[in-house]
């Protein structure tokens, strides 16, 4: 037992040492036999409710119990129709995911995060496919990009020699690529 449900409402927060003394002077603590005649009390209460229940139950009627039944069945089937519902509404998200990209195992995620109101999960998720989605078209934009016009040098070439007649021409970039390729060959 701690001393904020000992005191109950006479607990504040941030109480000095002297006004919890004062709030502890009138409380008294009930003694173990006490205790245990107040338990013995409260299981006698128990057991009379459930010979009570007991009783209630078997003068119950044929059709009292049916009509119980029959709301257990309908409580059931509630229940089993809300699952099917937000079943097929998490398998329709996922199926618009799935068209915009999503990989799958993405596509379910986020469908069960809309479907549950999640929506934390579901703006972390579309932020996951957004940079999954730029790193592959990254990845094919460089795929499709040719290298710079004239930078096929033949084997034996002057890296340097290139270098320095394309930037005489004014060719910037590929004065820039034959001084790296030259640089690697230097081992730098």
């Amino acid at each position: 037992m701690d001393i904020k449900s000992l005191l109950g409402d006479a607990y504040k927060d941030e109480m000095t040492a002297a006004e919890l003394a004062e709030a502890l002077e009138g409380i008294t603590i009930p003694d173990a036999a006490e205790v245990a005649k107040l338990k013995k009390a409260v299981s006698e209460s128990n057991a009379e409710a459930a010979k009570y229940r007991r009783e209630l139950k078997a003068r119950m009627s044929e059709e009292e119990a049916a009509k119980v039944q029959q709301e257990e069945e309908k409580r059931q089937l509630a229940a089993r129709v809300k699952e099917l519902e937000e079943r097929e509404t998490i398998t329709s998200y996922t199926n618009k995911y799935l068209a915009q990209g999503y990989d799958e195992v993405l596509a379910k995620e986020t469908a069960s995060a809309l479907a549950k109101g999640e929506m934390d999960k579901v703006f972390e998720n579309q932020a996951k496919f957004i940079a999954l989605k730029e790193k592959s078209i990254r990845t094919a934009v460089l795929a499709e990009t040719p290298p710079p016009s004239g930078s096929e040098a033949q084997d034996g070439a002057n890296y340097q020699s290139l270098a320095a007649e394309a930037f005489n021409k004014g060719e910037i970039a590929q004065g820039a690529y034959y001084t790296r390729l030259a640089s690697q060959e230097k081992g730098d």
